[in-house]
């Protein structure tokens, strides 16, 4: 399934992109903003990022932990769509942010420079939604249970990865590392969603149900069971957590 996935799982221009966005050697990682696993991958994925110069982290969103994660990833997505530039900033606000509200998500965009109200309008758009829904039918037929998940040089690797796990797994795709920190991380493609109009002539509707965000404690950083699941792009209640992902059945309309 993997080999006859290929295209989807590295080319999808919609998907959000961070390191060399001409990068010849590809990160693939499914997360979830709420995953406590994919907060914790943030420095080691940083740490690649600096020293392979010819490595680009292709990011799948799959909110699989519940209505707070369906938000946060479609409020990334639609940053692509408002400003590109600050994609890469606002996602790693989002894996360490502990307010877990639609008000802490609108909170963090307005703090990078996002024009919020743009953010929310761009949110609703169909597209988004298919995106999410894309990701979670593409992970279901890769097998793919929970997150993090990655995939790198052709090989699935469920889990949170260590440093040593990462490095050996690009330098056998031939990734070269290099010895000073001189490559800025650069946030990829320039034009996802290019198809969407920016500034419609009269509002767009959504497909997808509103979607209730709950109220997480701020002080809640480690999730050991996941919320409730979403109506559009939720995982299944039945859910465990090993030592490095977060796991959880994707559910996908048949």
């Amino acid at each position: 399934m993997l080999m006859r996935s290929k295209d989807k799982i590295y080319n999808n221009i919609n998907d959000p992109r961070i390191g060399n966005p001409k990068g010849s050697i590809k990160i693939v990682e499914f997360f979830d903003y709420a995953c406590s696993f994919c907060r914790k991958m943030l420095p080691i994925q940083q740490k690649i990022l600096s020293e392979y110069p010819n490595v680009q982290l292709v990011l799948k969103e799959l909110p699989i932990m519940g209505d707070w994660s369906v938000l946060a990833s479609k409020a990334a997505l639609a940053v692509t769509i408002v400003d590109n530039s600050k994609y890469e900033g606002f996602h790693n606000k989002l894996l360490n942010l502990e307010d877990r509200t639609e008000a802490g998500i609108m909170q963090t965009a307005a703090d990078i420079g996002l024009d919020v109200t743009k953010l929310k309008d761009m949110m609703q758009k169909p597209e988004i939604e298919d995106v999410i829904q894309a990701n979670l039918q593409l992970a279901a037929d890769l097998k793919v249970r929970g997150t993090p998940a990655y995939i790198i040089n052709d090989g699935i690797l469920p889990g949170s990865l260590s440093y040593a796990e990462i490095k050996s797994a690009l330098e056998g795709a031939g990734a070269k590392k290099i010895d000073t920190n001189t490559s800025p991380s650069t946030t990829g493609l320039t034009a996802p969603f290019s198809s969407i109009d920016e500034n419609p002539t009269s509002p767009s509707v959504s497909t997808a149900p509103e979607i209730p965000v709950p109220s997480v404690p701020a002080s809640t950083n480690e999730h050991t069971t996941p919320q409730q699941p979403a109506t559009t792009a939720s995982g299944s209640k039945n859910a465990d957590t090993n030592a490095g992902s977060t796991s959880i059945t994707p559910v996908v309309p048949e």
